[in-house]
């Protein structure tokens, strides 16, 4: 064996192999192999490697794949498997096929995932399905303990979770899933271990956004799971395999990474409630975990937030109380009848932290509903108060807040406020503010606190001193004999340099209370205090002269040290060049950390990041970004460059950066829209455009709509495909530039007819004006006036609008927002322009066969004999059904005359069909206007300008109408009725 060279020996070699010592055998020889090939560099190809490879995995040894694998795999000069991704990935495709192998078989993957990571091809598609593959082939082989089960489980942690997209994550859930609803109720199998290792590194591995993206498969599974057997029933000292999953859940997903995300645990909180009760303290422990990180929200609680009061309240976990100031900013309703009960437990705690954290509880309280706060729960505050320095700020606090709203129940107590205040010297005397609110609602109380403060200000220190003359005005301004009363005191303070800045304020309140003699004496010891000034100017004369000749001596050092400056500025310069080269340096490898953004997204993230009314958090909102993501970025060091980095990741670049401008504009950001505008106009000629882009296949409808309903437009385009009509839309709402009005233009000349969303924006956008040009089926998206104001205004007036809101008691209980019987009349609106195309309509869609309702029955009047019709007057009568004589097409502007016209003749024994009178609760109309027009002798249309125009009245004079007779609308109904009977109905091809 000392020149095996021969790859196909090599291969032999392995098939031949049987046994333990055979494969030990075998070591040896390849070693010496291997080891010539290093030395000889024989050049055999890739398909010679990959063929070794593939021998080796197969042999299922794992002696043979130790000595093999990773020697191959990781030299470079042998394989590069950047080039060839596909054929590294067509060993994972191997290994999944060995599904009849022996149980003692062992299939390394490991190091194919490592070659794959250090080749840097992990995240290339051919990776990412041999991924799936192995998976899949793992999770559905038959036994509980195959080594597929080990293969997978060994090379969990080298799967690349953060290339994988959501899509395929989602897919390696549903495979889980399965396996658990088989196997939930046993103890931990190979199977069940592979399941749990995966899931646990999904949890752990994946992106945040892609975390968030699969939270609702993963929450279906968990769903499944919460209620099944937790212990096996062969051995209850065992926890069964859902039990170990729902662990991992909670703890690596739910608390780790989702404790306070709502979106993520909404689906869940059901479940997480019963777990919170189930009987197994481990459960129950990590469903507490999230319960009460979840405090801070109530109304994902639910229920549960009484429970976790009463907790507090009657099960003494007082960690609580440090999270209840939170839930009560959310939901103060819970606390409403509960205080008095918090108070108790706040006397007789324990622990010195409860007293003060309820106490900034009861803070929050007394700024929105101090009526909460009872006179008990106030007695017992001030209590507390008297025997604790600790917690007297926090209630001083919350007594002024009470102050201000219902004085009454604090004036009672402010006798032992004031003692308090006095007991703690300089640390209390900011109690006082207790007072002074007190006395703007209690003017009478005014003289009694300001004698307190004046008699305290000789003890005070100098802040202390300066807080109870700002008091003392404040109350001075309430009542000014009160003041006044202690001028003798504020003149002492006022000329003691030390409290002479802060007693200044008070001159102009002193100018008004005291007398004029007082003025007039303040002002003569001013004048005195200006003649002394007045001697210091003149020494201060003699010093300046005396500071010009110093001056002038260093006049010449200062020459010396201007030459030296000189040469210092020339070494600036050149320092200045290198900070220069340096920063561009810096900023092309911030560029290359954020890579997808634009080399223009640094000049306006500088622009934006400023805070202002129009800064990056306005327009990460206007791109549909949520509070979390606005929070993310605000810890980053640039949170706009941020921003727009996660923004071009996850769109089109084009669009992106259109969007990106069209926002700024509308955000007056002009500053920021020129950069952008600037960086386009630069790239225009770097690649010329196709003239003959194009739609692809245009469907025939075309969906008019503003930006500010995209969700829901998307939501009636889905239904309407359900339906047999496919549409199209601008999916780039904000964005797309020239090339996307091309596009619509194009989408509009294709299409047959136009679905107009109408809502009050929708009205007075000039860019919806331009997309209105064809046969339109107008929906009214809010409640508004019709036809909307605005240039849309006459357009809209010659149509009838599909109201495509609900109203009370039309709620259909799932996603739609429109009633069912508004969207079956636009179908059979539809279906007058266009057929439906069933091809597309799936086997289960509700909408099959939708175009076959069940028959209905037109309520229209039979003909009868004249002589009983003439005597009927009441229109409210009911009406016979049948098919009618007469249709009468009309516009709408002339309905009263329309309805004088309908009693005419259906008085001289003519049975007709008017909308008005066919119109029922969740009838189609449509429907009725085609099964009307079908079966009636004549169509009787009355004409005027508005009519010829109507595009909903040429239905009733199309080929497949009957005899048709044209009338001509008189403005009264008086001259109506008097010709009305001399109407004659000519077949269409009568000679008049």
């Amino acid at each position: 064996m000392e020149d095996i060279r021969a790859f196909t020996f090599v291969i032999q070699e392995i098939q031949n192999l049987r046994g333990d010592d055979a494969c030990r055998e075998f070591e040896s020889k390849y070693k010496k192999f291997d080891s010539a090939i290093t030395k000889e560099a024989p050049k055999p190809t890739e398909d010679d490697y990959c063929e070794l490879i593939k021998c080796a995995l197969q042999s299922g040894s794992r002696n043979v794949q130790d000595v093999m694998l990773k020697p191959i795999l990781s030299r470079k000069k042998w394989v590069n498997w950047k080039q060839c991704p596909e054929k590294l990935a067509s060993c994972l495709v191997l290994i999944s096929e060995q599904t009849k192998a022996k149980k003692g078989n062992v299939y390394d993957a490991k190091e194919i995932f490592e070659a794959a990571k250090r080749d840097h091809i992990d995240h290339h598609e051919s990776i990412q399905g041999g991924v799936l593959t192995l998976i899949r082939a793992a999770l559905t082989v038959n036994g509980v303990d195959h080594p597929l089960h080990r293969c997978v489980f060994d090379c969990r942690a080298e799967i690349p979770w953060k290339a994988m997209s959501a899509e395929k994550i989602k897919q390696v859930i549903h495979l889980i899933h399965k396996v658990c609803e088989k196997h939930y109720s046993s103890e931990m199998h190979e199977n069940g271990r592979c399941c749990f290792g995966l899931l646990m590194f999904i949890f752990r591995e994946t992106r945040p956004t892609t975390s968030i993206e699969i939270s609702p498969d993963l929450a279906k599974l968990f769903n499944f799971l919460h209620d099944k057997d937790y212990r096996c029933e062969d051995n209850p000292n065992d926890t069964t395999l859902g039990c170990d999953i729902l662990h991992t859940f909670m703890r690596d997903y739910y608390i780790a990474k989702h404790r306070e995300n709502a979106e993520v645990l909404k689906p869940v909180m059901d479940s997480i409630k019963y777990l919170w009760e189930c009987g197994d303290p481990e459960l129950e422990r990590d469903a507490d975990t999230i319960m009460k990180a979840c405090i801070t929200n109530p109304e994902l609680l639910g229920d549960a937030a009484n429970i976790l009061i009463d907790r507090y309240l009657n099960e003494g976990e007082m960690l609580l109380i440090l999270q209840f100031s939170e839930m009560y900013k959310q939901k103060p309703e819970l606390f409403k009848d509960r205080i008095d009960e918090f108070t108790e437990v706040m006397v007789g705690a324990g622990e010195a932290w409860v007293k003060p954290s309820t106490g900034t509880l009861y803070m929050e309280v007394a700024k929105d509903h101090p009526e909460y706060l009872t006179d008990k729960t106030i007695q017992a505050m001030v209590q507390l108060m008297e025997d604790d320095d600790s917690v007297a700020h926090t209630y001083f606090m919350t007594f002024a807040i009470i102050a201000e709203r219902q004085p009454e129940k604090i004036v009672k107590h402010d006798k032992r406020i004031m003692n308090k205040i006095s007991d703690m010297s300089n640390i209390g005397f900011h109690g006082v503010q207790v007072l002074t609110k007190l006395a703007t609602k209690c003017p009478e109380k005014t003289q009694e606190y300001m004698d307190f403060i004046a008699s305290r200000i000789d003890s005070l220190d100098g802040p202390n001193t300066n807080a109870a003359l700002y008091n003392m005005k404040v109350l001075g301004e309430i009542s000014a004999p009160a003041l006044t009363k202690h001028r003798k005191l504020l003149d002492k303070l006022y000329k003691d340099p030390a409290a002479k800045i802060c007693a200044e304020q008070f001159q102009l309140q002193k100018s008004i209370l005291f007398s004029l003699a007082t003025v007039h004496q303040a002002v003569q010891e001013q004048k005195g205090e200006i003649g002394e000034l007045d001697d210091r100017l003149d020494d201060v004369e003699d010093g300046v002269g005396k500071l010009e000749q110093d001056v002038q001596e260093n006049k010449e050092g200062i020459a010396g040290v201007k030459q030296e400056v000189r040469g210092q500025g020339e070494r600036l310069d050149e320092l200045e060049e290198v900070v220069d080269e340096t920063v561009d340096k810096v900023e092309e490898l911030d560029h290359k950390t954020l890579s997808h953004a634009p080399a223009w997204s640094r000049d306006v993230a500088e622009l934006i990041n400023e805070e202002g009314d129009g800064d990056w958090r306005l327009l990460s909102k206007r791109l549909g970004y949520t509070n979390d993501d606005i929070r993310n970025w605000a810890t980053q060091p640039n949170p706009a460059l941020s921003m727009f980095d996660e923004w071009f990741a996850t769109h089109k670049t084009r669009e992106a950066t259109h969007a990106i401008q069209k926002n700024l504009e509308e955000m007056n950001r002009i500053d920021a829209a020129e950069i952008v505008e600037r960086a386009l106009a630069m790239a225009e000629n770097v690649v010329e455009d196709s003239d003959d882009e194009e739609l692809g296949d245009t469907p025939s409808i075309f969906i008019s709509y503003q930006w500010g309903y995209q969700q829901e437009v998307k939501m009636l385009k889905k239904h309407l495909e359900q339906s047999g009509y496919k549409a199209w839309m601008d999916v780039g709402q904000m964005g797309g530039g020239d090339k996307l009005y091309a596009k619509i233009d194009q989408g509009i000349r294709a299409a047959q007819v136009v679905i107009s969303c109408v809502s009050k924006k929708y009205a007075q956008s000039p860019n919806c004006n331009k997309e209105v040009g064809k046969p339109i089926i107008p929906l009214l998206m809010e409640k508004m006036h019709w036809p909307p104001p605005g240039t849309m205004g006459p357009i809209f007036s010659e149509y009838i609008f599909i109201r495509f809101f609900q109203r009370k008691g039309e709620e259909t209980g799932d996603e739609r927002y429109w009633p069912d019987s508004k969207f079956n009349e636009l179908l059979m609106q539809l279906r007058f322009t266009l057929p439906p195309d069933e091809s597309i309509i799936s086997q289960d869609s509700k909408y099959k066969n939708w175009w076959n309702p069940p028959e209905e029955v037109l309520d229209v009047r039979p003909r009868e004999q004249k002589e009983e019709l003439s005597e009927r007057t009441d229109d409210s009568a009911e009406q016979p059904r049948g098919q009618p004589d007469v249709f009468i097409s009309y516009q709408w502007d002339k309905q009263p005359q329309i309805k004088a016209l309908y009693r005419r003749l259906s008085q001289m024994g003519f049975s007709c069909w008017l909308d008005i009178m066919q119109m029922g609760g969740g009838d189609s109309l449509y429907d009725k206007i085609d099964k009307g027009i079908r079966g009636c002798h004549v169509v009787l249309s009355c004409v005027t300008s508005k009519y010829s125009m109507s595009a909903n009245c040429r239905p009733a004079n199309t080929e497949h109408s009957p005899n048709v007779t044209s009338r001509r609308r008189e403005p009264d109904v008086a001259r109506i009725d008097q010709q009305a009977g001399a109407i004659a109905l000519y077949p269409a091809n009568t000679e008049r």
